[in-house]
């Protein structure tokens, strides 16, 4: 039975896989020591121009976990493909889209059966939430002959801290987190309905996870997520928000003629071919992201694919035109070589030269005409010179070379090995300018391990400033990302300031009818139960923790001995929430909405209450506050554009009455503060942004109507 199920599972994943792993030469998503641009919408990757985009969907509260949801997308779209002898050009299948809960992610692997009856996976790679591919070196193996099995357990060589194992007997993979998550990776074709269930298991038992009819369950309980329909139908992303109502996140599609016409030598183009791309993403209360792609060049009607705008739900447009040799593509890889990249601010353009092996040098030119170029090996940054203005040694304002694995600087020219063990980045002002240095230090799971500070130097970095020294306990298991001890201490090596920290040093307190728990045995915990502090010479501090066995705290101690104890119940959502938190004599007691996972109200130790109503059918938006003296604030949404709470008080004789104003990206440009009760003037204060998108001007506070400007 265990083989039957075995190759069931893995006749679902090699769909999957193959899409997947082909794209992993672009390094999509957001990895490890990459370097970023862009913002606020989109995320740039400096080393290889991929646009990253996030679509927020849901964010609830949780007990140990929250559920947070959000659709991912990259604008990658081509890679190289070979058939026999023949190089096409091959689209990634997925659309650039991905979308999981919790990083419940997707896993992709290459599979073999030799003529024995051998198995062998290999290539393992896990690709997050956000699209990024964590890869595994080694085999899970299979001996059919002596019948003898030979799993794999392995480490991401990028830094990331996961772990895989892997059985091919079984066909079963399991991954952990540095933090001691559990997860068990879906097969799924994003935006599609689930095919294989996934889970997220925290090291306290709490448990997310998907069905195979994509059911979303979160840690308290409840249906949180509902995935349903698929390309080309209307794909479907219901909730219940805390107000009871359904609502739902739709993504759209359009029909298509996708074709390439690169001119790449030697790379068949993609023929005309119909495909359903997205066309809309809308959320509940009907605004929406808008999508359209790249015309193909000499053949009009078709794209390529490749994305030319996003509209974003305030109503701004990001928009993108691609530049260089073969229509902006390289025929190497299919990443980009260039684009020019519109938003409501103004104008940016990257451009991308491929140097030997690994290295390529990306140039960034802002609206305001200053220059930035960033060389890399791979994804990973080697030197950043930034001008002001064109690109000249009169106008270096700035150098940074970041070098790897304790190679020299500069190191633009040296090639980097996984894992990386060590980071340097030296920073020279201006041409010839003073230089300081900082050096970090991991370990395998990509943690620090120590960081030191160095002064600026005339000709060469000055002293050592500071150095931070991180150590790991050893007998937590699968967890590997907290702190034994944080070292401070100064040049000369004396010791500034000392933490340390202690786990699972007291039992758990058990709980009854807690939903989506399971039993973690005697696996560790990871629950911090004193940290002591070091104060002066060897005198110091200790504050303590005790634990339920959800993860929850219990009571915690301060330095004082002031004993602070929180109960949980299944009025908490399933001893989610706390019900009281006791401090001394003093105690305060919390309401919960279970459905939204949060609070609404809090009686103070005087008997005096305050709450919150949420009664917008959409999305977490209170829609009222009530103090403690009984008066009201009303929260008013009417645009997308703009928001307003209104506190009337003193017999409706006094109010304070604000209304807030965004622009087309969502950023706050005015707030304003109505002068008296019924009155149509506001005290006003704007705020501006410049062509590059950042803060540049807040103006003094004067007199306009609703959304008047000075």
């Amino acid at each position: 039975m265990a083989r039957a199920y075995r190759y069931v599972f893995v006749m679902i994943m090699v769909a999957v896989v193959t899409t997947f792993a082909s794209a992993q030469v672009w390094e999509i998503g957001k990895p490890k020591f990459g370097s970023f641009g862009g913002g606020p919408v989109d995320i740039i990757d400096l080393g290889n121009l991929n646009a990253h985009f996030t679509v927020p969907v849901l964010h609830k509260a949780g007990r140990g976990i929250p559920f947070n949801f959000d659709l991912t997308y990259d604008t990658t779209f081509w890679y190289p493909a070979v058939s026999g002898s023949t190089t096409f050009w091959n689209p990634i299948t997925t659309g650039g889209w991905s979308g999981s809960a919790l990083n419940v992610g997707v896993l992709g692997y290459s599979e073999t059966v030799d003529g024995y009856g051998d198995i062998s996976i290999c290539n393992i790679v896990y690709y997050d939430g956000f699209g990024t591919g964590h890869p595994f070196a080694g085999c899970a193996l299979w001996d059919n002959i002596d019948g003898i099995d030979y799993p794999l357990v392995s480490v991401a060589a990028d830094d990331s801290g996961y772990t895989v194992s892997a059985d091919a007997f079984y066909g079963s993979f399991q991954l952990t987190s540095a933090e001691g998550d559990y997860i068990i990776p879906q097969a799924t074709v994003p935006l599609n309905p689930q095919v294989v269930p996934g889970s997220v298991i925290d090291r306290n038992g709490n448990e997310v996870n998907v069905d195979k009819s994509g059911h979303y369950t979160d840690t308290l309980g409840t249906t949180a997520l509902t995935a349903a329909g698929g390309n080309p139908n209307p794909y479907t992303l219901t909730y219940t928000s805390p107000a009871g109502t359904p609502a739902a996140v739709t993504v759209t599609f359009k029909a298509y003629t996708v074709k390439t016409n690169f001119g790449c030598s030697g790379i068949v183009e993609y023929p005309a071919t119909t495909a359903h791309l997205v066309d809309r993403v809308t959320l509940p209360d009907g605004s929406y992201y808008q999508f359209t792609y790249e015309p193909t060049p000499g053949f009009t009607g078709d794209v390529t694919g490749r994305l030319a705008s996003i509209r974003v739900p305030a109503g701004g447009t990001i928009s993108y035109a691609y530049t260089g040799g073969h229509n902006g593509i390289f025929c190497s890889d299919g990443s980009t070589s260039g684009f020019t990249r519109t938003t409501p601010d103004g104008v940016w353009t990257y451009s991308r030269v491929q140097g030997t092996g690994t290295a390529s040098t990306t140039t960034i030119k802002d609206p305001t005409g200053n220059y930035t170029v960033v060389q890399f090996q791979g994804i990973y940054e080697t030197q950043r010179q930034v001008y002001q203005g064109a690109i000249s040694t009169a106008n270096l304002l700035q150098t940074s070379n970041t070098c790897y694995n304790g190679s020299a600087s500069p190191c633009t020219g040296t090639a980097i090995t996984l894992p990386i063990t060590q980071r340097s980045v030296i920073t020279q002002l201006g041409s010839s300018g003073l230089q300081a240095k900082s050096v970090s230090l991991f370990n395998s799971y990509g943690l620090p391990t120590e960081m030191d500070n160095y002064d600026y130097g005339p000709t060469a970095p000055g002293a050592l400033l500071r150095k931070t020294i991180y150590t790991y306990p050893s007998n937590l298991g699968n967890i590997k990302a907290f702190y034994a001890t944080v070292t401070t201490q100064d040049g000369g090596g004396h010791t500034l300031a000392q933490n340390t920290y202690n786990y699972d040093e007291t039992a758990v307190v058990a709980t009854t009818g807690t939903p989506q728990h399971v039993s973690v045995g005697s696996a560790s915990r990871g629950n911090l139960t004193s940290i002591v502090t070091l104060t002066q010479g060897s005198t110091t501090q200790r504050r303590t923790n005790t634990y339920y066995d959800t993860g929850n705290m219990y009571v915690s101690s301060d330095v004082n001995g002031m004993l602070t104890t929180r109960t949980y119940n299944s009025a908490s959502c399933g001893n989610s929430f706390p019900t009281s938190i006791t401090t001394g004599s003093l105690t305060v007691t919390p309401a919960w909405n279970c459905t939204g996972g949060v609070i609404t109200s809090l009686t103070d130790p005087n008997g005096k209450s305050e709450s919150i109503l949420y009664n917008d059918h959409y999305f977490w938006r209170p829609a009222s506050y009530t103090d403690k003296g009984g008066n009201v604030k009303t929260i008013t949404y009417p645009t997308t554009n703009s928001a307003e709470s209104v506190l009337n008080f003193n017999s409706g004789l006094s109010t304070v009455d604000m209304l807030t104003t965004f622009d087309s990206l969502g950023r706050r440009i005015l707030s304003q503060r109505r002068e008296a009760p019924g009155s149509a003037t506001f005290d006003s204060q704007e705020f501006e942004f410049d062509t590059d998108g950042r803060p540049s001007k807040t103006t003094a506070t004067y007199s306009a109507s609703a959304g008047g400007t000075n």
